[in-house]
């Protein structure tokens, strides 16, 4: 018994340091959506580490175009490449937005359709003053 309050108050002096330090031990996270869900509130959702991991499907209609990454360094990527995930723009907007500093953001395993070739925005992908990285991605009739 005597050991395990040793034990017990080890953790609770170490706790406490952490606590009193404002140490926090902060970790990158999936967050998984399915087609029905949008990209967007995910996106919102996040932060900076994070992955938002598409599953297989065909993503549209509103939250799943002129998608901004809203400044955070992030992943979106599919579960199983570009030939099992479809962004359809509908040739209604651009894709993905990246104009606020997200230097380390990364777009992996999409396919990207239909989008708005007459955007001032590009019709896919628009991206100022950032050096994103895509990965791995199909664009058809954008």
């Amino acid at each position: 018994m005597l050991q395990y309050l040793k034990n017990l108050s080890m953790i609770a002096a170490f706790v406490g340091v952490f606590l009193l330090l404002g140490v926090t031990q902060v970790r990158a996270r999936d967050i998984i959506i399915t087609p029905v869900s949008n990209i967007q509130a995910a996106i919102d959702s996040a932060v900076n580490g994070d992955v938002v991991v598409l599953k297989n499907g065909t993503y549209s209609g509103k939250g799943n175009r002129n998608i901004s990454f809203r400044g955070k360094n992030i992943t979106v990527r599919s579960q199983n490449g570009p030939d099992n995930c479809i962004i359809d723009l509908q040739h209604s907007a651009a894709g993905f937005n990246l104009s606020n500093g997200e230097s380390a953001a990364i777009i992996e395993g999409l396919t990207i359709i239909s989008g708005d070739s007459g955007s001032s925005n590009g019709g896919a992908i628009f991206g100022q003053n950032v050096s994103f990285t895509i990965k791995d991605c199909i664009f058809k009739y954008n």
